[in-house]
């Protein structure tokens, strides 16, 4: 640790380009200190955060200076904080923490004085309760704990001859009256930090580091029988110094790590046949203090350290949204993380991660995100923040380019656009229609066959459950097919698809704008006459209701018309009209895209370039 003052703190926001990630900013990051140095003489070191069925944070850490274990609670409004007391000298390294069923703690850590062995306390309603897991001398570092559906306890740990030294990973499971101890990896490498999850069935997986020559990710499992099966994951250099473990809903290991030798963050998946390695962040020495939960949707989170130097780093958070990593420092100010980072979701899928700073005067600190409200269901949001992206399509190269967020090449010369929200993330993937073989390719997600080459894509969310299904338009008969929901018939050869969210329902509809005569005709819903042959459709939500109005742009005068909204003229023969929710107040705005220049012009908002006279803009 360096004392306070003889360093100057480094400020740093990071935006890293060129890998298969999207990269934000601290945003609305909170950011507040739980334990400090001058009040109870906290640290924080190896927090562990956990959360009540209410979102309550709860965090074990180690409490230095009084060299006691500590134990954090956050109620009504305010934080509870104690000192653990056996009658030991020091105890409160290595800390894991869980909840049970009844919201009580669990810690197991390690005491350092006497003998650095494993201990395990638990709240009963009235008081702390402690036992020595293990007596043997070096005991508990990097240990892991997990609750069976019993609420009983089960540790991974490591045992090593003497203070620092690599040893052997145990496995500890309590039967109701006594600690029953398993070898796990009895070759004497094992170093650093071990990770421990239970399936379903109660069956352990742990993931650890093992020094050698090469060094090793290890994961270790044991199914119906009684022996342990290891496998190496990912080896080279220092890989898999820090890990973190999680289990998908079916069973299935995913492992966050830090990668050494390159250095960066990876991400493992099991796939129930083989692994699947993925970077996450490569944007310097990240990943180390690594922390991994897995959301409703089993998609992956992840908080850990970008290493500045000895004594400076930031804390960072990456989440996985449609096959793509959106990255946020979630603190900038040069001074986290000391060994380690805990993470955990609340019930609404927001992180809250509980970290140590690193120079003196030491501080205990959690940061919590909350994402903004999900998106309006028809803008293409590729990032989450409920805000319209202007984006743009190549289709002579296959390039897709999102301001300010990634340019990825998935598609080409004869495939339509066709973004939207696949997996009901609230984030919109990137995906292509190919009419002469009929194949939606969404990235990172799905491949599927569905049309064919007189149709065109009218992807929408069309039953109101938040994800996009794919459909299609038949101009030449009049057919409107949406994938595994309904056919039906509704407009002709005459006809521009005009589907939206009309009603006020969040349902998308099947509607059609007809040229000849101005007529809108939205299934089940209405028909009016607006607008006349040489108008383009472009309805949207232009008050804020929620509910789409008829609306035109005509090129040949540059005039918007929205029904019963407004009149007026904006653009030119030249331009594409893009109207979109830019600034996420829920109203989609008047906007242009001029393809001779790569000019955006939003009215009233903003006037940008991006793009050029090959692209295709993507805004609805």
């Amino acid at each position: 640790m360096k004392k306070a003052g003889i360093c100057s703190v480094v400020f740093l926001a990071v935006l890293i380009w060129g890998w298969n990630s999207l990269q934000g900013g601290v945003g609305d990051w909170t950011i507040q200190t739980v334990d400090d140095y001058q009040v109870g003489g906290g640290l924080g070191q190896y927090s562990s955060l956990a959360l009540d069925g209410s979102g309550n944070p709860r965090i074990s850490y180690y409490r230095e200076q009084l060299g006691r274990l500590g134990y954090a609670s956050w109620n009504a409004g305010t934080w509870t904080l104690e000192s653990l007391d056996t009658g030991e000298d020091d105890i409160g390294t290595f800390t894991s923490l869980a909840l049970d069923q009844s919201g009580y703690p669990r810690i197991s850590f390690r005491a350092q004085s006497p003998g650095y062995n494993l201990r395990y306390c638990s709240w009963d309603g009235s008081q702390w309760n402690f036992q020595t897991v293990f007596t043997a001398k070096y005991s508990g570092e990097g240990n892991s704990l997990a609750l069976d559906t019993l609420d009983q306890p089960r540790i991974s740990f490591i045992v090593s001859s003497s203070y620092g030294a690599s040893g052997n990973l145990r496995y500890a499971v309590w039967n109701g009256a006594q600690w029953n101890i398993q070898t796990v990896d009895a070759g004497g490498a094992v170093s650093g930090y071990t990770s421990l999850a239970l399936d379903s069935a109660g069956h352990p997986h742990i993931s650890y580091f093992r020094q050698g020559s090469p060094d090793a990710l290890i994961y270790a499992s044991i199914g119906d029988g009684t022996a342990w099966t290891l496998e190496t994951v990912d080896q080279g250099s220092a890989v898999g110094m820090y890990c973190s473990l999680a289990l998908d809903s079916a069973g299935r290991p995913r492992i966050g790590y830090y990668h050494g030798s390159q250095p960066c963050l990876k991400y493992a998946a099991f796939d129930g046949a083989a692994w699947s390695i993925e970077t996450v962040d490569a944007g310097g020495d990240v990943g180390r203090g690594v922390s991994l939960a897995l959301d409703s949707s089993g998609c992956p989170h992840l908080s850990y350290q970008d290493h500045l130097g000895e004594y400076s780093g930031n804390l960072k958070y990456a989440r996985q949204r449609g096959g793509s990593w959106i990255i946020q420092t979630a603190d900038a100010g040069g001074d986290a993380v000391y060994k380690t980072t805990s993470l955990a979701l609340d019930p609404d899928g927001n992180p809250r991660i509980s970290y140590a700073t690193i120079n003196e005067p030491q501080k205990l600190k959690l940061a919590e995100y909350d994402f903004p409200p999900p998106s309006a269901s028809w803008i293409y949001d590729y990032e989450g923040d409920g805000t319209s992206d202007i984006a743009i399509f190549r289709a002579a190269t296959g390039l897709w380019a999102v301001r300010g967020l990634t340019r990825v090449y998935f598609g080409g010369t004869y495939d339509q656009p066709a973004p939207g929200d696949y997996d009901g993330d609230g984030t919109t993937e990137i995906a292509v229609f190919r009419g002469s073989s009929g194949l939606w390719a969404v990235r990172g997600l799905t491949r599927a066959y569905f049309g064919g080459i007189y149709d065109l894509p009218q992807a929408g969310d069309y039953t109101g459950d938040g994800t996009w299904e794919a459909a299609v338009f038949r101009s030449q008969s009049g057919l409107w097919a949406i994938r595994g929901l309904t056919r039906c018939y509704f407009g002709g050869a005459s006809d521009l698809p005009a589907a939206g969210f009309y009603g006020g329902d969040n349902l998308k509809k099947i509607g059609i704008f007809r040229p000849g005569s101005g007529l809108w005709a939205v299934r089940g819903v209405t028909r009016l006459y607006f607008g006349g042959s040489s108008d383009t459709p472009r309805p949207g939500d232009y008050d804020g209701d929620g509910t789409f109005e008829a609306a035109i742009f005509r090129p040949v005068s540059g005039l918007w018309a929205v029904r019963g909204v407004t009149r007026r003229y904006f653009g030119t023969s030249t331009d594409s009209p893009v109207p979109a929710d830019y600034d996420g107040d829920g109203t989609d705005g008047i906007g242009i895209f001029r393809f001779n220049s790569g000019l955006w012009a939003v009215a009233g908002l903003t006037r940008v370039y991006f793009g050029g006279n090959n692209d295709l803009p993507i805004t609805r």
